[in-house]
C-alpha cells in the first residue's frame, strides 16, 4: 500500500468523496435556454444552465478548492457530473431502487415535491412587495428590533430543570452543569455553557419571549419554561437594538415568507371545505384507544376522515406512524392527535388536488424527485462496493504503523514532539479503511465509464459556453461569530 497515495487521499479527499458533498443538486431546464447541451448519458441530456447550476452547488461543498479560472476546472466539474450519472444509473441496473427503505423516501421526496408545486400554482398568487411602512410596523411588532444574548440548559423534565436552578441557587454554574442535564441535542446545537449568540427577540421559541422581555442584563429567570425542545432554564446576558436598514433585505424576505404562508393557509382552508373533509368521531375515539404497544389493527379498519373520494383509516394513520410522519396515538393528548390525524388528511386531499392538475408531470417535481432517488442510490453503492472491500482487504496493524512511522509531520505537537501511536491508533485505522472504501469507489467509476462508454457523449460547444461563477450567500443579519462561555462571562 502506498502511503504517499493514502496522505493525498486523506488530505484532499478522493473522486468519490467530492461527489458525496454534492448529491442533493436540483437542476432544472429553462424552457428558454439555449439548445446547447454539454453531455449526454444515456438519454440524459445536461444544458449549459444545468451545468452552470450544477458546478455552483458542487462548490458550495467538495469542490470549493477548485479555481474556477483554471482551465481544467469544467473538466472537473464534467467528470463529477458524469460519475454521478453513471453511479444512478447502476444502482438501478442493480435493482436498488425497489428497496423498500428507498422507494419509500423517494415516495416522501414526491410527494412533498407535489405540495410545494401546488402551493405556487393554487395558492401563491398574490404580490408579495412591501412598503416602507410595511416593513418598519412589521420590524416592531414582531420584535426584530432588538437581539438578545442568553445562557440555555434544556432539560429533558421538568424535575431536572427545577434540580438545575436550585444548584445554580446554591453556587454551582451554568458550565458545571450544562453538560450533566442538556438534552444531546441541545448540547450539539448550542456553544460550550449553553451560550446562545445574538438572536433576535422575535426569532426565540415562542414560550421564552415573554420571559426575555422582562428581563434585565444578568438575570436568571426563576422557573423552567417548556418549549417544544424541553425545559428551560435560562439567564439574560444581554441586549441591543437592532438598526432597520441593516436589517432591510432580511425583513424584506422574511415578510414576503409571512404573506405567502398567509395565502397558502387560506388556500388549504378552501380546499378543504371544497373537497368536504369531515373527522369521524367514533373512529377517532378508536384511534385515541391504543395501547402504546398496539402497532397494528387487526379489526376492521374505522374511518378518521373522510373527504370526496377519499378517506383516512386507522389503518393509514398507523402506517404514518411505522414511517415515522406522526407519532403513535398514545403518545399525543386528544388535541394533538386530531392535529396529527387532520394534517394526514389535509396531506393526502393536496397529493389528490396535484395529481388533477397533472403536478406529476411537472418537470421541478420530476427532477427533485430523481435527484433524491439518484442521492439513495448512490449512498446504498457506496455501502455495497466500499464497504465490501474494506471487509475483505482489511487493515493489518503493520500497514497501522507502517502509516504512523512514514508520516510524523502529521501527528506533531505544538510542543515540538510526536503523539504517541496509541493516541493517534484509531484514526489512522479510520482513515485506512477510508482509503479502501475510496478507491473501491473509484474503481467501480472507471468500470463503468468503460462499459457506458457508448453511453455517454461529451459537446465541447456546449462545454465553451460554459461560464464558472461562485453565487454568494445573502448576508443574514445577526449570525455574528458565537462568543464562546469564556469569553461571554
Amino acid at each position: 500500500m502506498s502511503y504517499a497515495v493514502i496522505v493525498k487521499k486523506v488530505s484532499v479527499k478522493a473522486t468519490w468523496g467530492l461527489l458525496v458533498c454534492w448529491l442533493a443538486v436540483v437542476s432544472i431546464a429553462s424552457a428558454d435556454s439555449p439548445a446547447e447541451y454539454v453531455v449526454r448519458v444515456g438519454k440524459e441530456k445536461l444544458s449549459v444552465a444545468e451545468f452552470e447550476r450544477r458546478a455552483q452547488q458542487m462548490m458550495k461543498t467538495g469542490f470549493r478548492h477548485i479555481d474556477i479560472a483554471d482551465p481544467n476546472a469544467k473538466k472537473i466539474f464534467l467528470d463529477g457530473i458524469i460519475a454521478h450519472e453513471l453511479l444512478a444509473v447502476e444502482g438501478i441496473r442493480r435493482g436498488l431502487d425497489r428497496d423498500t427503505t428507498i422507494a419509500e423516501e423517494v415516495q416522501r421526496t414526491h410527494e412533498q415535491a407535489l405540495r410545494k408545486k401546488l402551493y405556487e400554482v393554487g395558492a401563491l398568487t398574490g404580490d408579495y412587495s412591501s412598503t416602507e411602512e410595511e416593513l418598519r410596523e412589521f420590524f416592531v411588532e414582531r420584535q426584530f428590533d432588538t437581539e438578545i444574548f442568553s445562557q440555555h440548559i434544556v432539560c429533558a423534565t421538568e424535575q431536572e430543570a427545577w434540580e438545575v436552578l436550585d444548584r445554580l441557587g446554591k453556587g454551582e454554574t451554568f458550565a458545571d452543569l450544562f453538560p450533566l442535564y442538556a438534552v444531546p441535542h441541545i448540547q450539539k446545537r448550542f456553544a460550550p455553557e449553553g451560550w446562545v449568540s445574538w438572536v433576535k427577540t422575535g426569532g426565540v421559541l415562542g414560550p421564552l419571549i415573554k420571559p426575555f422581555n422582562g428581563m434585565g442584563p444578568g438575570d436568571l429567570y426563576p422557573q423552567p419554561v417548556e418549549t417544544s425542545s424541553g425545559y428551560h432554564v435560562f439567564k439574560l446576558k444581554a441586549r441591543r437594538p437592532v438598526d432597520f436598514d441593516e436589517t432591510r433585505d432580511w425583513l424584506t424576505r422574511r415578510l414576503r415568507e409571512v404573506k405567502r404562508g398567509a395565502d397558502m393557509e387560506v388556500y388549504v382552508k378552501e380546499l378543504r371545505r371544497r373537497y368536504g373533509l369531515k373527522r369521524d368521531e367514533k373512529g377517532m375515539r378508536q384511534l385515541r384507544a391504543l395501547a402504546p404497544d398496539e402497532k397494528e389493527w387487526p379489526g376492521d379498519d374505522p374511518q378518521l376522515f373522510a373527504w370526496q373520494g377519499g378517506q383516512l383509516t386507522l389503518r393509514d394513520y398507523l402506517f404514518h406512524h411505522r414511517l415515522g410522519r406522526v407519532k403513535h396515538p398514545a403518545a399525543l393528548d386528544s388535541a394533538g392527535l386530531h392535529k396529527a390525524a387532520d394534517g394526514l388528511a389535509g396531506r393526502e386531499i393536496m397529493l389528490i388536488e396535484a395529481r388533477k392538475l397533472q403536478l406529476d408531470s411537472d418537470p421541478e417535481v420530476a427532477i427533485k424527485t430523481k435527484t433524491r432517488r439518484d442521492e439513495l442510490l448512490i449512498q446504498w453503492l457506496y455501502r455495497q462496493e466500499g464497504r465490501t472491500a474494506a471487509l475483505e482487504q482489511g487493515v493489518t496493524e503493520e500497514e497501522i504503523h507502517g502509516f504512523y512511522d512514514a508520516n510524523q509531520d502529521m501527528f506533531a505537537l505544538e510542543d515540538g514532539g510526536v503523539a504517541s501511536f496509541d493516541l493517534v491508533h484509531d484514526s489512522i485505522k479510520a482513515a485506512l479503511f477510508t482509503h479502501i472504501e475510496n478507491s473501491a469507489m473509484d474503481n467501480l467509476i472507471a468500470r463503468l465509464l468503460k462499459e457506458y462508454k457508448g453511453e455517454v457523449e461529451v459537446y465541447p460547444a456546449g462545454l465553451t459556453q460554459v461560464v464558472l461563477t461562485r453565487r454568494m450567500p445573502p448576508k443574514m443579519p445577526g449570525k455574528e461569530t458565537r462568543e464562546t462561555g469564556s469569553s461571554a462571562q
